[in-house]
């Protein structure tokens, strides 16, 4: 599998493959209709399949609401037709015109379900640089060579190989002034006992891939150009189009360092892969993951619900393993995170980095006590669930929420986030710590590493 179609700049349209529609809904058509199937990038993400000679049936039949068609393959798929105004005036009378169809769904699985796979290819875009023990080099000229960043994941029975772009140095520039989209790293997913596997496995292994890279870059990690070899060493092209990818601009660093990268993400696999594929799990952890990534890339407010969703269902996952789940439910918001906080041993308090916290809590004591006689407990579980519960269910006459304390609810929840799933993945390597004040390294030893060999 190859990188011949790889586009050489940031934000082109990425070729996908040329296919044909045989059938319109039920209907087979008298010559089958030729698309080029492209990924456009810019301005937007869209998968098309774009013709000259889309039938003029489908005007007369399919507009403004989602119809089937077969491919050249035998494959069906629900699209969307789209053209302009003008093309069809022109060719009208030729009985066809130009447009374009976009898939329903994306990514769009394209392949039979029945076929049997030997290895899966991919592209990522807009992965950040990671580097690590797995690096490889490239020739930029005769006389230097280039460090692509690359790691190795492994869990019986996947191997999941990344090494980044020769070209994505370039397109790292174009993305930091235009912004947009670039193909970053390029993938291989094989069995390491070479047994092959049904494209239904193949989707579970890219679902399951995109979930943890989105959870590595802390923004929304999408693949495309996945193809496969089948049994029969023919090439075939599994799934068009890509999930969501956050714009260069608005993604953000996940928790682990760029340097020594690789080997953190090759850590980190095997524990996440257990999670994922424990049916107990797996739902929770893509929901959890997902809101995590969307409150890294929201504005505070909006991330504040989110992360303290993700947390709640994190709290309710883990405690109800030692508590009944009807005392579980019983407990409140704040009880369930200062217990599950307890269980993972992260401390309940409100961190010193956290002042805006602490004055909004401080300030809530005090209100506290000036209309009841009991008050605030003043820990970072209290803290983080009133703010949210002040933004959510806000009374007619309250204090506005200083944005610092936003700020801080924030970095401390998707703190939380990142410490309890790297604690249930079994990372012990070193992370970002959202926490630590600016200036010094942000990057250190996950707290428990630190607890046992004083690192």
């Amino acid at each position: 599998m190859s990188l011949d179609n790889l586009p050489s700049k940031a934000n082109e349209p990425i070729f996908l493959e040329n296919t044909s529609v045989t059938h319109v809904g039920n209907l087979r058509l008298p010559t089958p209709c030729s698309v080029n199937v492209l990924l456009h990038l810019s301005p937007i993400i869209t998968c098309r399949m774009e013709s000259e000679h889309l039938p003029i049936l489908l005007l007369e039949h399919y507009q403004h609401r989602p119809f089937l068609i077969t491919l050249g393959n035998g494959f069906k798929i629900n699209v969307l037709l789209f053209y302009n105004f003008n093309d069809v005036v022109f060719k009208k009378s030729k009985n066809s015109f130009r447009g374009f169809l976009v898939p329903a769904v994306s990514p769009c699985t394209v392949a039979q379900p029945d076929t049997r796979i030997q290895s899966m290819s991919f592209s990522m875009l807009n992965f950040r640089e990671f580097y690590g023990s797995h690096d490889k080099k490239t020739k930029v000229n005769e006389k230097s060579l280039r460090r692509l960043g690359a790691t190795k994941m492994e869990h019986h029975p996947w191997r999941i190989d990344i090494t980044e772009t020769p070209n994505f140095h370039e397109n790292r520039k174009i993305l930091e002034q235009e912004d947009g989209y670039a193909v970053s790293h390029t993938g291989l997913i094989n069995r390491s006992d070479r047994e092959t596997f049904l494209v239904s496995e193949a989707k579970n292994v890219l679902s399951g891939l995109r979930v943890f890279l989105s959870f590595v870059s802390g923004s929304a990690c999408g693949l495309t150009l996945v193809k496969a070899i089948d049994e029969y060493d023919r090439e075939l092209t599994l799934e068009w189009g890509t999930a969501h990818v956050e714009p260069w601009s608005q993604g953000t660093k996940g928790c682990l360092p760029a340097i020594g990268g690789g080997d953190s993400i090759s850590q980190l696999f095997p524990g996440f892969w257990c999670f994922y594929n424990d049916p107990d799990w797996k739902k929770t952890l893509c929901t959890v993951i997902d809101w995590y990534f969307n409150s890294n890339n929201s504005f505070a407010h909006i991330g504040i619900i989110l992360a303290q969703a993700a947390l709640e269902s994190l709290s309710y996952k883990i405690i109800r393993k030692e508590l009944s789940a009807n005392k579980t439910k019983e407990l409140s918001t704040e009880k369930k995170l200062r217990k599950l906080l307890g269980i993972v041993e992260i401390d309940n308090e409100i961190p010193s980095s956290c002042k805006g916290l602490k004055d909004f809590s401080e300030q809530k004591i005090k209100q506290r006590r000036e209309k009841y006689e009991d008050c605030y407990i003043g820990d970072a579980p209290e803290a983080i669930v009133q703010i949210r519960n002040d933004l959510v269910h806000a009374e007619k006459k309250y204090t506005p929420i200083p944005p610092e304390a936003q700020i801080d609810a924030i970095r401390l929840s998707l703190w939380y986030i990142e410490l309890i799933l790297l604690r249930k993945f079994g990372y012990n390597g070193k992370y970002m710590n959202r926490l630590r004040i600016a200036g010094g390294d942000p990057y250190e030893y996950v707290p428990w590493v630190k607890q046992v060999s004083g690192q």
